[in-house]
C-alpha cells in the first residue's frame, strides 16, 4: 500500500478528487530529434557551433489522441493488484481501499461515499436522473454487485461501474439508448458530504469542477471528460454545476448508441511544491535520499541571479515533512545561468550540490564554455552550515569540461563526472574521486574510460558504493551510435582501477544505455530510456546487474507494464537494498507527458513490480518522473515542469510511504493506510484507542474476532483485573463493548487463610478492596510439642505468623554412655527429637592403635563391645620400602614392634646410566636415598668439531643428552673478506662447508664515481682488486654549454674536478645583428646570459628615399624589422606638366603620367597641327605658331579653328591630378609626423 505526503506551508493537503485529463501537446515540429534539449536557448544559437550541453535532455515531441490515452488509463486500471478488490459487507454492500491514494469508499445502492483515514472531509456522490436539459427522469434503485476492483450500478436506463486502480476510481456510464427527448443527453449526479461544488470555467468550456472544502480551499478536482459512441467517435462534452448538482452533458447529433461517458475520480497526489512557488525554478530537477532526508535541486530559480540555482533540505519527523534547510551558492560566487541544483547526493549529514554551468575556469564565449563546480554542506545535528565545506573542481578544470554534470557520494568518498573533458579526445570526458580527511576534501583520482573516444560523454552519470564506482558513458558507439555503455571502477583503498565495461545485452544505437545509474551494495541499475523495447519507440528498459566472484553479470531487464512509444521508462533510476524506483517521465497516463514512476522490489534474486505510482490527477509535460529516490519504504518522485508554461515551471516532489491493510501488524499509526493503529495491527476504525479496560479488540490477540475489524471481545475475556483481595474481576460478556460496572466480593468470604500455626484467618467486609490486616496468635501460644529426648517444645512469639523453627537438643548431647570400646556412646544429632539406637562400632574400626611398624592395629568386629588381644605382623613382612633409587626395603622379624634400622647402598654403585654424549652417569653417595639428579654436560662443552670455514661447530645446550645436529653458517654470512673496492667478499651458502671460490667485481662495474663535472667515472677490469687510478676529464672538453646568446661556453682543464665558473660574454659584443634596415642590432650587457630583446626602429624613421618624380618615400612601421616594400606614385597622376621646359609652348606640350617607374617618361609634345592660341595658329614641334596658308587648311577640316579648355581638358586634368599629389603627400608627412 502507498501513501503520499505533501508539504504546504506547513500543512497537510492529503486527498483530492479528479477527472482525468486527456491532454495533448506537441513539443516540437515534425522534424525535431527524438529528444531536444530544453536547456538550448535563443542566446547558444548566435554561436558558430551548438553550446555543449550539460546533459542530453529527453523530451519526446508527441500528440496522444484522447481515446488512447483513455485506453491506456483503462488497462491500467483493470490490471490492477488484488489489494484493490472490493470487499463484501453485506447484501449490495461493498467497501474498497486504494493503498496508493490512502481512500476508502463505501458502496451500495445510495451511491459512494469517499473519506480520508483521519475524516478530515467527506464526499458523497449519486447518480440520481438521466434525460435531456429541460426533461430529467429519476432514476431507479440500482442492484450493485462487484467482480475484482469493479464495482457495477445496473439499472434498466443507464448501467454505472466504478473501477478501483492506481489511478484512483474511474468511473463510467453506459446508455443503451438515447432518453427519449431532444437535445444533449445529460446525467445528473447529487453531491453530499463537507465539499461543495464549484465551476472552473475561465475558458468557458465546462471542463473543470472544483470541491471545495468549508475553509474555502479546493480539496478535490473533477476534470477532462471523456465520451465515445458505438463507433468510437469521440463526442462533444461538457460539465455543469447547479444548486450542488453536477451534471454532464453529452451532445449526441450523429451518435451511434450505446454511449461510454468516461471520466476519472482520482485523488491528488501529496507533493512537496516549490518553496515559495518561484517560477521557472524546476524544483525537482534534482533529488537524492538518505534515511530521513530528501534533498531537492531546483537549479533554474534566480535568487541570486537569472537561473543561478538553488538546493531544499527536508526533513521527515513523525510522518511530517517539514523543510530544514536552503542551500545556495557562496555569497559572491553565484552567478547567473550556473544552475547551482543540477545534480544533488546525500549521504547521511553530508551533501553534494552541483553547479556544471559555474565560469570560474570557464569561457563566456559565445559559445558559452562552462567550467563547473560542486560545492559540499554539512549538518550538525539539526542545523545546515551555510557555507560550504568545500568547492571542489578538478586539478585540471578547463573550459567546456561541464565539472558536475554528475554526482555521488558515499561516506567520505564523492564522485563527480565532468562529461566535457577532452583529454582522451573531444568531450569523451572524466570523472573524478575526492576524498575527505579531518574535513578537508582532496582530489584523489581522476577516472577515464580505457577506451574513451570522441563524444562518448563519459561521466554522464555516476553512481558510487562502498568500494565500487560506475561511471556512464551514454554516447559510446560499441553497439551502434549512441548506443551508451557503462564502466565499473573498484578501489583497494588507495587506486581506483576500471574492472568492467557493461553494456545491455540488446543493446542498439541510439538507447544512449547508461543515461542514468543507481548502485546499491552488489546491484546496479542501468536506464536507456530511448531503447526500443519490442520495437516500440522509445519505450525504455532499465537493466539490473549483480556482482559475482570476479565480475558483474545481467540478470534481468525492467520494462513498464503496458510499454508505449516515447514513454522513456529509465529516464530516471533508484536502487537501495531491496528496493528500487525507475522513473518513466514521458507516460501519457492521465495527461500527456504526465509521467509516472514504477516501485520494485527484490523477491530472491528477481525484482518484481510493487507498485506503479502514477501521477493524478495529472497535467501535461508534467513530466513526474523526471527524477527518483528511496529510503526504506518511501519514495521520492521529482516533476520539475508541473505547469504547462515552461517557464513558469516551479517544480514539485512527490512523497510516497508504502502502508498497510487493516490487519497488518503495525508500530503506529502512520505505519497503516487506514490512519488507525490498535491492539498491535492496523485497524478499521479507532477501536477505543486500544484501551485495555473495554471489550472491543481490532485482532485475535486481543481477544477481537477478526485481525483489523473492531469487534466485541468474546465472553469470559477479562476487561478489567481485581484491584485487591475483596474485589472481583469483570469479564466480558460477548456483547456488550463496554466492560461490567466494577463489584466487591461477598461480606465474610475469607480472604486471606491462615498461613501458619501462628497466623489467624481473615475476611472480606464487602466495601474495600483489600483484605482486613493480617494479625498473628498471641505470644506463649504453644505451636509444636516435643517428640522425644533429643526435642524441645515451641511456642509462638505473637509477631510472625509462622511457628519458630522445631528446635533440638544441642548436636552431639549425649543421650545414652559407651559400655566398652567397640560400644558407640549415642548422642543427639541437632536434626531429630528422639536419640539413636544403640549401636557397635562397625567392624573394622581400631579399637587398639599399633605400637610400631611391625605391630598391627586390632579392630572392632561389629557385634562385641570388647577389643580383640593383641598380635605382632609375620616375620619377613616388609615395614619400610625403599624410597631411592640409592635405599634398601627392610622387613619385620615377627616378634618385635619397631621396623630394622634403615640402610642405603654403598658409595659409587651406578644408579643411572649415560643417556647420550652431552649426559654424564650418575653413582650413589651411601647416605641419600635417591640417585643424585640427573646432569648433562656443561653448555658450550664441544660435541662436534668444525668441517671448514662455513661449518660450525656443535657444543651441548646443557640440557639436551644429544649433541645439536651439525649445522651451517646462515646462507650470506661472509666467510672471506673484499681485498679492493674491485674485489668481490664470498658468503656461505648456507649448505656447504667450504667458502665458495674468491671473485672480483665484473668489468665496467663503477668503482669511483666523479667528483665533478670535469671528473670521469672509474671501472673495475674484472681481475685485479683495486680500482684504476682516479683520471680528470681532458682540457678543452666542454663541461657547461652557453645558456644564452650572452653567455660563454666553459671547458675543462685537465687538472680539477670542477667545471670552471661560469662566465658571461662582454659587454657590447653584438648578440643579435639588424635583420633589416628597420631592425635595430642587440649587443650583450655583461650582466645577463640572454640577448636583450629584439627591437625594431621607431616608426617614421625614412628607411628608403625618394628616388624619382613617381616613385615615394617608404618609413619603418615600428613593427617589422624590414622596410615596407618600394611603393610608386599611382598610374596616370600627372608627373610633368606641359610647358615645363624653357622655350616651348605650354598649348602644344604634352603632360606626362607616372607609368609604375622612379621617374617620369621623357617630355613629348603634342601632335604637329593640334591648334592653338584659340585656334588662331597651330603647334608645330612645341612651338603654337602661323598655320600654313589657306590652300593648306583643307587640312584641318575646313572652317575656323576653335578650341577651348573646358573641365576635363587636358589643363582641367592636370590641375585635377596636382592636388591629388599634393593632397597624398601632406598625409604622408602627417602620417610620419605621429610618432
Amino acid at each position: 500500500m502507498i501513501r503520499r505526503t505533501r508539504l504546504e506551508g506547513r500543512s497537510f493537503l492529503r486527498w483530492t478528487l479528479a477527472f482525468s485529463a486527456m491532454a495533448s501537446i506537441a513539443a516540437c515540429g515534425a522534424e525535431s530529434p527524438d529528444w531536444v534539449s530544453e536547456e538550448w536557448d535563443e542566446e547558444s544559437q548566435t554561436s558558430a557551433a551548438p553550446p555543449f550541453l550539460p546533459r542530453p535532455v529527453l523530451r519526446s515531441p508527441k500528440q496522444i489522441p484522447p481515446e488512447l490515452q483513455a485506453a491506456h488509463i483503462r488497462s491500467i486500471q483493470e490490471g490492477a493488484p488484488e489489494s484493490y478488490a472490493a470487499r463484501s459487507i453485506g447484501a449490495g454492500e461493498f467497501r474498497i481501499t486504494n493503498p496508493v491514494h490512502r481512500f476508502e469508499g463505501a458502496m451500495n445502492s445510495g451511491g459512494i461515499d469517499l473519506s480520508p483515514p483521519d475524516a478530515s472531509w467527506s464526499f458523497s456522490l449519486r447518480t440520481t436522473a438521466v434525460g435531456c436539459e429541460d426533461a430529467l427522469v429519476s432514476l431507479a434503485e440500482p442492484t450493485v454487485d462487484a467482480e475484482g476492483n469493479r464495482i457495477r450500478f445496473s439499472r434498466p436506463e443507464i448501467q454505472e461501474w466504478y473501477l478501483n486502480g492506481p489511478f484512483g476510481i474511474e468511473q463510467g456510464f453506459v446508455l443503451d439508448q438515447a432518453p427519449n427527448c431532444q437535445g444533449p443527453k445529460v446525467i445528473q449526479m447529487m453531491t453530499g458530504g463537507d465539499l461543495r461544488p464549484e465551476l472552473d470555467d475561465a475558458d468557458s468550456r465546462g471542463e473543470t469542477i472544483k470541491l471545495v472544502g468549508v475553509d474555502g480551499k479546493t480539496v478535490l478536482v473533477m476534470s477532462h471528460l471523456y465520451v465515445s459512441d458505438a463507433d468510437g467517435k469521440t463526442l462533444p462534452a461538457w460539465m455543469t454545476v447547479k444548486s450542488g448538482a453536477i451534471a454532464i452533458h453529452v451532445d449526441d447529433h450523429g451518435a451511434t448508441y450505446p454511449l461510454n461517458v468516461d471520466p476519472l475520480i482520482a485523488i491528488l497526489q501529496q507533493k512537496i511544491p516549490t518553496p515559495d512557488n518561484v517560477p521557472g525554478g524546476q524544483f525537482g530537477y534534482g533529488l537524492a535520499f538518505s534515511g530521513e532526508t530528501v534533498l531537492i535541486g531546483a537549479p533554474k530559480s534566480s535568487e541570486m541571479g537569472f537561473e543561478a540555482g538553488s538546493a531544499y533540505v527536508y526533513v521527515r519527523n513523525n510522518g511530517v515533512w517539514t523543510q530544514q534547510a536552503k542551500l545556495l551558492p557562496p555569497a559572491g560566487d553565484g552567478e547567473e545561468r550556473e544552475w547551482f541544483g543540477y545534480s544533488v547526493a546525500l549521504f547521511g549529514d553530508t551533501a553534494i550540490v552541483s553547479a556544471p554551468n559555474d565560469m570560474e575556469f570557464g569561457i563566456y564565449g559565445p559559445p558559452r564554455l562552462p567550467s563547473g563546480a560542486a560545492y559540499v554542506y554539512v549538518r550538525n545535528g539539526t542545523v545546515w552550515d551555510p557555507v560550504p565545506q568545500a568547492k571542489l573542481v578538478s586539478n585540471d578544470i578547463a573550459p567546456g569540461d561541464i565539472f558536475g554534470v554528475s554526482v555521488a557520494l558515499f561516506g567520505d568518498t564523492a564522485l563527480i563526472g565532468a562529461h566535457g573533458d577532452d583529454d582522451k579526445a573531444d568531450r569523451a570526458g572524466a570523472a573524478y574521486i575526492f576524498s575527505r580527511t579531518g574535513g578537508v576534501w582532496t582530489q584523489q583520482q581522476k577516472l577515464i574510460a580505457s577506451d574513451g573516444s570522441t563524444f562518448d560523454i563519459f561521466g554522464v552519470t555516476v553512481a558510487l558504493s562502498s568500494d565500487t564506482a560506475v561511471v556512464g558513458a551514454a554516447y559510446d558507439d560499441d553497439k551502434g551510435n549512441e548506443s551508451g555503455s557503462i564502466y565499473v571502477f573498484g578501489s583497494n583503498g588507495v587506486t581506483w582501477v576500471e574492472q568492467q565495461k557493461l553494456t545491455a545485452p540488446d543493446g542498439a544505437a541510439g538507447d544512449l544505455f547508461s543515461y542514468w545509474a543507481s548502485i546499491s551494495n552488489d546491484t546496479l541499475f542501468v536506464s536507456a530510456a530511448t531503447h526500443d523495447h519490442g520495437g516500440i519507440v522509445d519505450s525504455g528498459s532499465a537493466y539490473v546487474f549483480i556482482k559475482g566472484a570476479s565480475s558483474w553479470n545481467f540478470l534481468q531487464e525492467l520494462t513498464a507494464p503496458n510499454p508505449m512509444p516515447n514513454d522513456l521508462f529509465g529516464s530516471h533510476v533508484a536502487v537501495s537494498g531491496n528496493g528500487a524506483v525507475v522513473g518513466a517521465q514521458q507516460t501519457d497516463a492521465p495527461a500527456s507527458n504526465s509521467g509516472a514512476a514504477y516501485w520494485y522490489d527484490r523477491n530472491g534474486p528477481t525484482w518484481t513490480l510493487r507498485h506503479s505510482l502514477p501521477v493524478s490527477p495529472g497535467i501535461a509535460n508534467e513530466n513526474f518522473g523526471w527524477t527518483v529516490g528511496i529510503s526504506g519504504n518511501t519514495v521520492a518522485v521529482g516533476a520539475p515542469f508541473d505547469e504547462p508554461n515552461k517557464a513558469t515551471n516551479p517544480g514539485s516532489v512527490y512523497i510516497f510511504v508504502e502502508c498497510a491493510t487493516n490487519g497488518t501488524a503495525c508500530d503506529a499509526t502512520t505505519d497503516c493506510c487506514s490512519g488507525s493503529c490498535v491492539d498491535g495491527v492496523c485497524c478499521d476504525t479507532q477501536c477505543g484507542g486500544g484501551k485495555t479496560d473495554d471489550c472491543q479488540a481490532c485482532s485475535k490477540a486481543a481477544g477481537g474476532s477478526v485481525d483489523g475489524t473492531c469487534s466485541p471481545i468474546e465472553a469470559g475475556f477479562a476487561c478489567r483485573g481485581s484491584a485487591g483481595a475483596c474485589d472481583a474481576a469483570e469479564v466480558c460478556d460477548g456483547v456488550d463493548t463496554e466492560c461490567p460496572v466494577d463489584g466487591k466480593v461477598a461480606a465474610g468470604t475469607q480472604c486471606r487463610a491462615a498461613a501458619d500455626l501462628c497466623d489467624v484467618a481473615e475476611s472480606c467486609d464487602g466495601v474495600t478492596n483489600d483484605c482486613p490486616s493480617d494479625t498473628a496468635a498471641p505470644a506463649g501460644t504453644e505451636c509444636r510439642a516435643s517428640v522425644g529426648g533429643c526435642d524441645i517444645a515451641e511456642t509462638c512469639d505473637g509477631i510472625a505468623p509462622a511457628c519458630p523453627p522445631d528446635g533440638k537438643v544441642a548436636s552431639g548431647t549425649s543421650c545414652r554412655a559407651s559400655v566398652g570400646p567397640c560400644d558407640a556412646a549415642e548422642v543427639c544429632d541437632g536434626v531429630s527429637g528422639v536419640c539413636p539406637a544403640d549401636n557397635k562400632f562397625p567392624a573394622g574400626v581400631e579399637c587398639r592403635a599399633s605400637a610400631g611398624a611391625c605391630d598391627a592395629p586390632e579392630v572392632c568386629n561389629g557385634t562385641s563391645d570388647t577389643c580383640p588381644d593383641d598380635t605382632k605382623l609375620p616375620s619377613g613382612t616388609q615395614c619400610r620400602a625403599s624410597i631411592g633409587a640409592c635405599d634398601s626395603a627392610e622387613a619385620c622379624d615377627g616378634t618385635s614392634n619397631e621396623c630394622p634400622t634403615d640402610t642405603k647402598l654403598s658409595m659409587g654403585t651406578l644408579c643411572r646410566a649415560s643417556a647420550g654424549i652431552c649426559d654424564q652417569p650418575e653413582t650413589c653417595d651411601g647416605s641419600s636415598d635417591k640417585c643424585p639428579d640427573d646432569t648433562k654436560s656443561p653448555a658450550g662443552v664441544l660435541c662436534r668439531a668444525s668441517a671448514d670455514v662455513c661449518d660450525q661447530p656443535e657444543t651441548c645446550d646443557g640440557t639436551n643428552d644429544v649433541c645439536p645436529a651439525d649445522t651451517k653458517l646462515p646462507a650470506g654470512t661472509q666467510c672471506r673478506a673484499a681485498a679492493g673496492v674491485c674485489d668481490d667478499a664470498e658468503t656461505c651458502d648456507g649448505s656447504t662447508d667450504a667458502c665458495p671460490p674468491d671473485t672480483k667485481l665484473p668489468l665496467g662495474q663503477v668503482c669511483r664515481l666523479p667528483k665533478g663535472l670535469c671528473d670521469e667515472f672509474e671501472f673495475c677490469d674484472g681481475a685485479t682488486n683495486d680500482c684504476p687510478p682516479d683520471l680528470k676529464t681532458p682540457a678543452g672538453v666542454f663541461c657547461r654549454a652557453p645558456k644564452g646568446l650572452c653567455d660563454e661556453p666553459e671547458a675543462c682543464n685537465g687538472v680539477s674536478d670542477a667545471c670552471p665558473a661560469d662566465q658571461l660574454t662582454s659587454a657590447g659584443i653584438l648578440c643579435r645583428p639588424a635583420e633589416g634596415i628597420c631592425d635595430i642590432p642587440e649587443a650583450c650587457t655583461g650582466q645577463s646570459a640572454q640577448c636583450p630583446a629584439d627591437q625594431v626602429g621607431p616608426a617614421g624613421t625614412i628607411c628608403r628615399e625618394q628616388f624619382g618624380t613617381c616613385d615615394l618615400a617608404e618609413a619603418c612601421d615600428g613593427k617589422n624589422p624590414t622596410c615596407p616594400d618600394d611603393s610608386k606614385v599611382e598610374t596616370n597622376i600627372p608627373c610633368r606638366p606641359a610647358g615645363a621646359e624653357t622655350g616651348i609652348d605650354a598649348e602644344c606640350d604634352a603632360i606626362e603620367f607616372c607609368g609604375g617607374e622612379d621617374i617620369c617618361p621623357e617630355d613629348a609634345f603634342v601632335p604637329n597641327g593640334t591648334p592653338c592660341a584659340k585656334g588662331t595658329k597651330i603647334c608645330e614641334n612645341g612651338k603654337c605658331v602661323e598655320p600654313p596658308p589657306p590652300a593648306d587648311m583643307a587640312l584641318y577640316g575646313g572652317g575656323p579653328l576653335c578650341q577651348t579648355n573646358p573641365v576635363g581638358s587636358s589643363t582641367s586634368r592636370w590641375s585635377l591630378a596636382f592636388l591629388a599629389i599634393a593632397i597624398g603627400s601632406l598625409r604622408r608627412r602627417f602620417r610620419s609626423s605621429k610618432h
